[in-house]
């Protein structure tokens, strides 16, 4: 037994590498992949491999931070904010469900979906391998994805909780919670990688509608992404702001909150903790609403394991008729025609997407610090607008990088060099520039200091701009005439630190200069800050023209 799930294992982890593999290099994040050795392509797939390994550990960290984090407030909540035991637990506990389940998805989707599209088992079913044992390799390569968090969540917490709160039966409860938890985040990723797959990439229905999954899978995938960037900033804030309401909670809305997910299962650990703190009719309620969530949980684990049978055996994929519309072309100036593929690619691709959308996130966080900001200087200004002048920077390797779609072509077509940076740069510095006005409009509702936010943050973007625009310098330099893959940028961190540093250096300048002056005199900072911002665009887009040649 143990000698056949060894060699299960080791055919697993083929197919597991293979996704890795597939979902970096795959179609829909790039062109096919240029032709090389075999061993550069082994060395490829062992940098898939690695980046997908750095992920998991990520999010182990992030479990284990957020497993122990809410149970380190337990004497506070108990004791400073008086709120009762049972309702602290349910506090605890709720916290760090959600926060799993948005960690599992996150992590997952992406390469859950290169599974599903996986042509790895039709290869499998052609060697001596009964369809019995394909089935339990890929479902080994399905936990593969999530392998290390999945057992980090099933120790950490529960054991967390046994020591903090000094319960075992409730620690047990915990444990159940945890894998119930784990069960739903598993089956609605795979849910949503064979939907996106089979309604999307290959099923039919008109271009509109597709677009308009696209754009919902899109935003399932960027949420979990952008729910777990708002908890690991404001983690603390959340947990008391969590806690306080729990303190003004009545009857009725207890009676609701043990019907729904998370809470229901929090209020099972919670009574399971403190069993002589519960009544007849509530225990009644929570018996119920916790069957019924093991009961679904018994469905997902029966729906997972009969789509992954389904992903080896081909029967994901549905054929539909496709009517084949009249071909319409458009013609657009060259700059504005590739600011378009530019936006069209990303809205294929949620990793593209999630990044172009980083800036706006960063702004959203900000936003909501104002909020508990009583008194917001140029200095605090200043700072924000370097986070999102950061976020920004990253932008331009990923619109770079989106040339894969295009490099077949693109190059053959009378297309300068100089007008890809200019297209590329522009709209690098309007994401920046609409977070700006975003946080201008938010700080004149606030009656905060709106001119200052205004002032330095569209001056900033001269900044933003020049940084940009040398790291297009540095990317065509050294990719223009090359096959391109987001392999080259994004695999090797030597590459990335190279083309992002300098411009780093150009972006923060101007804004440590004002640190340098002080702000004592603002109308002479801001004339300084114009000035060292103009003349890092103007150096930079006169090194451009000069060096690049068309």
């Amino acid at each position: 037994m143990a000698k056949r799930f060894s060699e299960l294992w080791k055919v697993s982890g083929t197919v597991y590498r293979e996704i890795c593999f597939q979902s970096v290099f795959s179609l829909r994040l790039g062109a096919t992949l240029p032709r090389m050795d075999s061993e550069k392509i082994g060395k490829m797939a062992r940098q898939t491999e690695m980046n997908m390994l750095v992920s998991k550990i990520l999010v182990t960290v992030f479990v284990a931070v957020l497993g122990v984090l809410p149970l380190g407030y337990w004497s506070y909540f108990v004791y400073g904010l008086k709120l009762a035991e049972e309702l602290a637990v349910v506090g605890c506990v709720s916290v760090f469900l959600s926060s799993l389940f948005f960690l599992l998805v996150m992590l997952g989707l992406q390469v859950t979906t290169s599974l599903v599209s996986t042509r790895a088992f039709e290869i499998l079913g052609t060697l001596p391998i009964s369809r019995r044992a394909i089935s339990k390799v890929a479902l080994l390569s399905f936990l593969r994805i999530f392998d290390i968090p999945l057992i980090a969540a099933l120790i950490v917490f529960p054991v967390t909780f046994s020591i903090i709160v000094g319960s075992f039966l409730g620690g047990l409860a915990s444990l159940f919670a945890v894998g119930l938890t784990e069960i739903f985040a598993l089956a609605l990723t795979i849910g949503l990688a064979k939907l996106f797959y089979s309604k999307i990439v290959s099923g039919g229905g008109s271009s509109k509608y597709k677009m308009i999954m696209r754009f919902i899978y899109m935003l399932i995938w960027i949420l979990p992404s952008f729910g777990i960037y708002l908890v690991m900033n404001f983690a603390t804030q959340i947990l008391q702001a969590f806690a306080f309401s729990l303190t003004q909670i009545s009857t009725i809305h207890a009676y609701v909150l043990a019907l729904l997910y998370p809470f229901s299962l929090s209020f099972t650990v919670s009574f399971a903790t403190f069993p002589q703190k519960i009544n007849v009719i509530f225990a009644a309620v929570l018996t119920v609403s916790t069957a019924l969530y093991a009961v679904l949980a018994y469905l997902g684990l029966n729906y997972t394991g009969s789509t992954i049978r389904r992903i080896c055996s081909g029967g994901i994929i549905t054929s539909s008729k496709i009517v084949v519309k009249d071909l319409s072309i458009r013609p657009k100036s060259a700059w504005l025609g590739i600011i378009m593929k530019d936006l069209r690619v990303a809205s294929r691709s949620p990793s593209y997407a999630s990044i172009l959308m980083l800036p706006a996130l960063q702004t959203i966080i900000i936003i909501v610090s104002f909020l508990g900001i009583a008194n917001i200087n140029l200095a605090t200004v200043l700072g924000f607008l370097a986070g999102v002048s950061l976020l920004s920077l990253i932008v331009t390797p990923t619109l770079f990088s989106a040339e894969t779609l295009a490099s077949a072509y693109m190059k053959s077509l009378p297309l300068k060099k100089k007008t890809v940076v200019a297209a590329k740069t522009f709209l690098s510095a309007c994401t920046y520039l609409g977070c700006v006005v975003a946080l201008a409009i938010v700080t004149l509702y606030l009656r905060k200091d709106f001119l200052s936010v205004l002032a330095f943050g569209l001056v900033q973007m001269f900044s933003v701009a020049a940084g940009c625009m040398m790291e297009l310098f540095l990317l065509i330099r050294k990719f223009w005439w090359k096959e391109l893959t987001p392999s080259n940028i994004y695999t090797s961190i030597s590459t990335f630190i190279t083309v992002l540093l300098p411009g780093v250096i150009l972006c923060l300048t101007p804004i440590m200069l004002c640190y340098i002056i002080g702000f004592a005199k603002i109308q002479l900072t801001l004339t300084i800050f114009l000035a060292a911002a103009a003349a890092e665009l103007i150096a930079v887009a006169s090194l451009t023209k000069a060096v690049i040649k068309d």
